[in-house]
């Protein structure tokens, strides 16, 4: 199932059929291995900023908030003399069109209330460096915060191209297109050094959200984000791709619909791509993620390399044609991940595979109560969860799912309250009160497409038998001891 695209070098200029251009004009078949990758560039292919000065900016739009100096445009503020590495430049209006911006300092560049937006102002280039919106250059560390960045009625390869590092953090990436139903590119961030990319979000992404790429990226982290694919259509859709090298830890993050299909050469999208297509190495950890409604939740494959190492534990994997998906002989361990129902991969409610990827064993809805014998009218404490896998292990020492995972409860023969709720490390509570009829109540709950119920015995409640308090019990006994002493002196 999986599509790659091997690519040889020629001496002219071809139309190639990849998923993407590459600037040194590429040819290239379809290979057995079939792992779709997205290449990072040739630094050298194309001087950056051809379309640099092109935005006129808004005054007093940028603010150094060290040396309170004001400028109409980040570029301006940048190569200012006065911007010294470590300054903060913050954007203080709601939106700013932006050209092609280089980073040449290790500055911070956030939004003053978390609402403001870069909008772009130019076309990228197809090649080298000039495929950046913005450029973080070689040696350069900038931190990126509380901002939105717009790419809509532009072509964008890659909004953030980053040479040096970069920890982005609370942004959100929206259009960030460069022709996806035939270059098939567009990505929101792309790393070939250190970076961070916490509690962001990306909504009509050309291919991939985040891009690791290359033995310079030893401890990337994708965590807490939220990737909404285009769905079905010819174009791509990667929410985070490992290659090259790269080593990333992808965890607690939600993605979904990542379903395209390139009508070019069949390649699939995926909410996970790990893949040694340009270089052998790349190594992930995917982790307490949910995937929902991809074609692959995650997908794991060598190209023309080794193959990735990948460890893909306690995600939630649902409605995705295939959850896990493998070019063997890539080592993919991917043990103890929720499926969608209990009875594990490729059953009726479940994910399927491809490949053979390590799965079993899977973890499995389960429900407690206690506890299980109430009288009437009482009320037992019940817990669902998703701890025990399929082998009946608890596996929480080892990592939980993700939380608000949702379930629903329902009860005979009285009632559940809350009726639903959201998984908080691995667990949903619910308390069950009993009604005024003795028998086996049942309580159930269902996570995605699995049902499962605990039993609860009603019985009668004891009748209470009446006791008197030792005062009470003194001064009946005292009475009746006087009573008999009259009786005795009138006889």
């Amino acid at each position: 199932m999986f599509k790659v695209s091997v690519w040889r070098p020629t001496a002219k200029a071809v139309a190639v059929s990849c998923t993407f251009v590459l600037s040194l004009f590429l040819s290239g078949t379809v290979a057995d291995a079939k792992v779709t990758a997205t290449d990072f560039g040739d630094p050298s292919d194309a001087p950056f900023g051809a379309d640099r000065g092109l935005s006129l900016g808004i005054p007093d739009s940028i603010h150094n908030l060290n040396t309170g100096e004001l400028f109409p445009d980040l570029q301006s503020a940048i190569d200012d003399v006065d911007t010294m590495n470590g300054h903060v430049l913050q954007l203080e209006v709601a939106s700013l069109p932006e050209g092609q911006v280089s980073i040449t300092k290790s500055v911070t560049i956030q939004g003053q209330t978390g609402s403001e937006e870069f909008v772009a102002d130019a076309d990228t280039g197809s090649a080298g460096d000039n495929r950046g919106w913005f450029l973080v250059e070689t040696g350069v560390s900038v931190t990126v915060q509380d901002l939105h960045f717009d790419g809509g009625g532009r072509l964008i390869w890659q909004a953030f191209r980053v040479k040096g590092s970069a920890d982005f953090a609370r942004c959100s990436f929206s259009d960030i297109q460069y022709n996806p139903s035939s270059d098939y590119a567009g990505t929101a961030v792309a790393l070939v050094g250190a970076g961070e990319v916490v509690d962001c979000q990306f909504t009509q992404i050309g291919r991939v959200g985040v891009l690791f790429f290359g033995t310079g990226v030893t401890n990337g982290l994708m965590q807490r984000c939220t990737f909404t694919g285009k769905g079905a259509g010819d174009w791509l859709d990667y929410s985070v791709e490992v290659g090259a090298g790269a080593y990333a830890l992808v965890r607690d993050n939600y993605f979904e619909a990542c379903r395209g299909v390139a009508s070019v050469d069949a390649s699939e999208s995926s909410g996970v791509n790990v893949n040694t297509t340009f270089a052998d190495g790349t190594t992930a950890d995917v982790l307490s993620n949910t995937v929902m409604d991809c074609t692959f939740g995650v997908q794991i494959g060598r190209g023309d390399g080794q193959g990735p190492t990948a460890e893909v534990h306690f995600n939630r994997l649902i409605t995705n044609e295939f959850g896990v998906g493998v070019n063997a002989p890539s080592p993919l361990n991917a043990l103890n991940n929720w499926y969608g129902c209990n009875e594990g991969p490729g059953q009726p409610g479940c994910d399927a595979t491809d490949g053979d990827p390590l799965i079993d064993p899977w973890l499995t809805l389960t429900i407690s109560a206690n506890p299980t014998t109430i009288p009437v009218f009482a009320t037992s404490a019940v817990e669902a969860a998703l701890l025990i896998n399929s082998d009946a292990v608890d596996t929480s020492g080892d990592g939980l799912v993700p939380n608000d995972i949702p379930m629903t409860f329902t009860a005979t023969l009285g009632a559940v309250n809350p009726i639903s709720g959201g998984t908080v490390d691995a667990l949903v509570p619910t308390l069950f009160t009993a009604g005024g009829v003795e028998g086996t109540a049942i309580v159930t709950v269902t996570c995605d497409n699995e049902t499962v119920e605990t039993p609860i015995e009603i019985v009668a409640r004891a009748e209470a038998i009446p006791t008197l308090g030792f005062w009470a019990l003194l001064m009946l006994i005292t009475a009746v001891a006087v009573l008999g002493v009259r009786f005795l002196v009138k006889r």
